[in-house]
């Protein structure tokens, strides 16, 4: 069976709004100039993905709940890689970041009886380096 480009799109399309396929295509152009800028709100709002995030947190038990929640505590969580690792983002000071991410993780824990561990991490502006050298 071949499929014509105008039946790729109406199935692509009956799958997905329009809307929101052309929000998450300009996520990475957004993080781009956020990072340029150093503009951690327009960082976080890179971060809105109405395609993958909704259709993999499915698979993570109460993560629509703490995504909500982790906007109302400023900041995003997102999807590391395949899961199960969610990761708290925020332009909040150190102190306020851990204490919403404690919060998060009680909700995870007491609500949706999934263990799970905070760590906190600074991120580095110096970028790739080698920390090591092998001889």
């Amino acid at each position: 069976m071949i499929l014509t480009q105008k039946i790729k799109k109406a199935l692509f399309y009956k799958a997905f709004r329009r809307r929101s396929v052309y929000s998450t295509v300009k996520n990475p152009s957004q993080v781009v100039i956020a990072l340029e800028r150093g503009d951690s709100e327009l960082f976080l709002q890179a971060l809105d993905d109405e395609i993958h995030q909704p259709f993999r947190g499915q698979l993570i038990p109460g993560y629509d709940a703490l995504s909500a929640q982790a906007v109302k505590l400023g900041g995003r969580i997102v999807i590391s890689g395949s899961g199960p690792t969610l990761l708290y983002l925020t332009a909040e000071s150190p102190d306020t970041a851990k204490k919403a991410a404690s919060d998060l993780s009680e909700t995870w824990k007491e609500q949706f009886a999934v263990e799970n561990a905070v760590v906190q991490v600074k991120l580095g502006a110096k970028g790739a380096r080698i920390l090591e050298a092998e001889d």
